[in-house]
């Protein structure tokens, strides 16, 4: 199933949230202010923190005009009552000091993941030079940036710039009512991936016919956190102990389930491994 084990234990996070409180986010929709939503998202992020994660809210125009933190999970009360004050003001979106603020909060957190979120007006966003160069070397850094634009402007070619830069992801919205809900998705793939990469030895965990005459694997650079089915047998496995090929009985049939993949992404050293073309035939075989 892709519910994750509960004895996995996810690295707690440092997340900074850079919100753009500029004059057009003071624009009215449907009775609420965009900044309001955008603060409502931040707040349901403050509230699925884990007690050892940090927040940090960024709030700024042309200059930064309040800062939130940072503050420990626990504390995630205190986020939220503050948040609930925000408010628009009036200058532009001065995109470098903005981030380079950001960058300030985030450099100092400890904490093993750490990611930046940005809440923009799809235009007027000004200072764009040398934010990309910032972002370039925060993700160096080992630290994550995603771009949230509100309306199709004629700046989200470069939102979209500074999030694959930062290895992150884009999210457009013309209604800033859908803020909320970008915000807690987002959050929840940082707070709770599904995905992990890094680089690992598989092990194996049980004999099968699948893996006959395969003493040894090539290491993989990623996987899908699952947990087995109470009937499949585990047959790899990772470091962790998390499932890498199971099996089991169908019905009259029977399934595999591989979590990792079988191309140059996260499975690259298998593709030219000698053993690789015995471990695609023999799975077949067996179904």
């Amino acid at each position: 199933s892709m519910d994750i084990p509960s004895q996995v234990r996810l690295p707690p996070v440092g997340i900074v949230i850079l919100i753009d409180v500029s004059g057009s986010m003071g624009a009215d929709e449907n009775g609420r202010t965009k900044i309001s939503l955008a603060a409502e998202g931040a707040q349901r992020i403050a509230s699925l923190l884990r007690d050892d994660d940090e927040l940090t809210v960024v709030m700024f125009d042309s200059a930064a005009q309040q800062v939130i933190g940072p503050l420990p999970g626990r504390r995630r009360d205190e986020a939220i009552d503050a948040l609930s004050r925000a408010s628009a003001g009036g200058g532009g979106i001065n995109m470098f000091d903005g981030l380079t603020k950001a960058a300030q909060y985030i450099r100092q957190s400890g904490q093993p993941v750490r990611h930046i979120i940005t809440i923009t007006d799809g235009g007027d966003s000004v200072q764009q030079e040398g934010a990309r160069e910032l972002v370039a070397q925060l993700h160096s850094e080992k630290v994550t940036l995603t771009s949230i634009a509100v309306g199709d402007g004629s700046d989200v070619p470069f939102l979209q710039d500074i999030a694959r830069i930062g290895g992150g992801r884009t999210f457009l919205t013309n209604q800033a009512a859908n803020l909320p809900t970008l915000l807690v998705d987002e959050a929840q793939a940082v707070i709770q991936p599904y995905i992990i990469e890094e680089r690992f030895a598989p092990a194996g965990a049980a004999p099968h016919p699948i893996l006959r005459g395969i003493e040894q694997t090539p290491p993989l650079n990623g996987y899908v956190i699952t947990s087995p089915r109470q009937s499949a047998q585990v047959l790899l496995a990772t470091p962790r102990g998390d499932p890498l090929l199971t099996s089991w009985q169908y019905g009259l049939g029977r399934a595999l389930a591989w979590t990792s993949d079988l191309k140059g992404q996260w499975a690259v050293d298998w593709v030219g491994w000698q053993g690789f073309p015995r471990f695609a035939a023999q799975p077949v075989g067996w179904l």
